[in-house]
C-alpha cells in the first residue's frame, strides 16, 4: 500500500503544479493517472469491506474523471458510488449516483 500512497502523492502534486502553471495537457495527464490509482485503492478497500473508505476513493476517482473528461471512468465511479452508498444504508445518495451512471 505504501507504493500506492506514494503514487497518489506524486500524481496529486503533479496535478497541483499543472493547475498552478495553467498547463491543461498536464492537468489531463495527472488526472488520468489519479483515476487509475484511486480506482485501485477503492477496489482494495471495497474487497476488504471497508465501504466508507472505498466510497471516499471512488469520490476522488469521480472528481479526477470529471477533470480529465473521461466519461467511461466517470460512469464507473458513479456506479461504484451508488453500490457503496447502498451497502452503507444511504439509499437516497445511492440513487443519485446510479442515475448518473
Amino acid at each position: 500500500m505504501n507504493d500506492v500512497n506514494s503514487a497518489i502523492k506524486f500524481h496529486e502534486r503533479h496535478l497541483e503544479l499543472a493547475t498552478d502553471g495553467e498547463v491543461p495537457s498536464e492537468e489531463n495527464v495527472a488526472a488520468k493517472e489519479l483515476i487509475k490509482v484511486y480506482k485501485k485503492v477503492a477496489g482494495t478497500k471495497e474487497g476488504a469491506n471497508d465501504h466508507e473508505e472505498a466510497v471516499r476513493y471512488y469520490q476522488k476517482c469521480l472528481e479526477a474523471a470529471r477533470l480529465a473528461q473521461e466519461k467511461r471512468s466517470e460512469g464507473m465511479a458513479c456506479y461504484r458510488l451508488g453500490g457503496g452508498n447502498n451497502i452503507m444504508g444511504e439509499a437516497f445518495r445511492a440513487i443519485l449516483f446510479l442515475q448518473k451512471f
